[in-house]
């Protein structure tokens, strides 16, 4: 499928129901603009939590989580550079998540440090990424 050839027959205005859309709409959307094939609900409106990122755990290997099919599907359909309507899944998934946490944060000061697992806790830059932690949590605690 090409974006051009992208149409939204089908979905009506009423599909919304303030300002969210129905799941059946939902559902639509992500057949007619990702193939059906997104490991996650680029709609999704809350933060994930740690038992829907864990689902399908097999208690010994972590790849078989949640949060590891996401980022295989990330890795295996180009990264930072997928294809358009990869890329639109995505944008409209962070954008839905960026409100979420927004929620959750407003009126605290906060920092937040990004990184992947493949430091070990052993690493000095993993003990020199938790005491900058502490510290920005104790300048961001002053008045």
């Amino acid at each position: 499928m090409t974006m051009s050839s992208f149409s939204l027959v089908g979905v009506p205005d009423r599909g919304l129901k303030n300002g969210i859309l129905s799941a059946q709409h939902q559902r639509h959307l992500e057949n007619e603009m990702f193939d059906g094939g997104l490991p996650y609900n680029p709609f999704r409106i809350k933060l994930y939590t740690v038992a829907e990122l864990m689902h399908g755990y097999d208690g010994k290997d972590a790849n078989t989580t949640l949060d590891a099919a996401i980022c295989k599907f990330y890795a295996d359909h180009g990264g930072n550079s997928p294809k358009a309507n990869v890329a639109l899944g995505q944008r409209i998934h962070d954008h839905a998540i960026d409100v979420a946490l927004d929620k959750l944060v407003k009126g605290l000061r906060i920092v937040g440090i990004m990184g992947g697992h493949s430091v070990l806790r052993s690493d000095p830059a993993y003990t020199n990424t938790a005491r900058l932690g502490k510290l920005l949590t104790s300048v961001m605690s002053s008045p």
